[in-house]
């Protein structure tokens, strides 16, 4: 077994990059540890009902144990994977999550997942959480759209600048393992077959091409937010000027 994890935030494209990765042969998705009610891959010897139950009430154990046990790991084995949340990490105040995965630090495979346009992941989220939906499988009916809102100044500007100084804390974070990859959303979005060859290579797997099996859920920010051409002009001489530049993968 190599311990794997996909570090990532809310709307940043993980549930389609674990969907991709988790059609491997070779790989084991067990989603968010984190989750309450999510079960993704449930750990051998273990009932659905025990899985949410070790979910819920030690996640960290669950990982230690069940998940990523030392003795099980083998350089040439399968690849058991989780997805982290930042929260996860933020929430993390005995240091106890950390400290696990500091100890794997020479076997941990760290996918650290980025948006680069801040402002289309604010969008995304708040569209997510109008919707009540984070992941559209392919075969499922794409929720309809929000009706366009505005956004204020202060909601865009603290938004953007939250997410910026997350992936600075979380980059530094995982400065010191020595297997790790940065893997930007525009670019999964734009050439995911390529994109997903890298992280192939990366985790040392042939690569293969996964069947895409969920939709894109938002529109564009220039579509959705009502207010998004005054806010493209107060942000003009702003270091998030770029963001509200045409995204690709649209």
């Amino acid at each position: 077994m190599r311990p794997a994890i996909v570090l990532s935030e809310q709307r940043t494209g993980s549930n389609f990059l674990l969907s991709q990765l988790g059609q491997h042969p070779k790989i084991r998705d067990f989603g968010e540890v984190f989750s309450k009610k999510q079960v993704v891959g449930c750990p051998k010897g273990m009932s659905k009902e025990e899985y949410l139950e070790r979910k819920s009430s030690d996640p960290v154990g669950l990982l230690k144990t069940s998940i990523f046990p030392r003795e099980m790991l083998d350089a040439a084995g399968p690849i058991h994977m989780v997805k982290l949340q930042y929260q996860n990490i933020r929430r993390d105040t005995d240091g106890e999550l950390k400290d696990f995965l500091q100890s794997l630090h020479d076997d941990l495979l760290v996918i650290h997942l980025v948006r680069t346009n801040a402002f289309d992941r604010l969008v995304s989220k708040i569209n997510a959480q109008k919707t009540e939906k984070y992941f559209v499988g392919a075969k499922k009916q794409k929720p309809p759209e929000p009706d366009p809102y505005p956004i204020t100044y202060k909601e865009a500007e603290r938004g953007m600048r939250k997410y910026l100084r997350d992936i600075d804390t979380m980059t530094s974070l995982i400065a010191p393992f020595a297997r790790k990859i940065t893997v930007c959303y525009e670019d999964l979005v734009a050439d995911r077959l390529g994109e997903l060859q890298k992280i192939f290579e990366f985790l040392e797997l042939e690569p293969m091409r996964p069947k895409v099996k969920s939709v894109k859920q938002s529109l564009p920010a220039r579509f959705q937010i009502r207010n998004y051409g005054i806010l493209r002009k107060r942000f003009a001489d702003s270091p998030y000027a770029s963001f509200f530049e045409e995204s690709p993968g649209y």
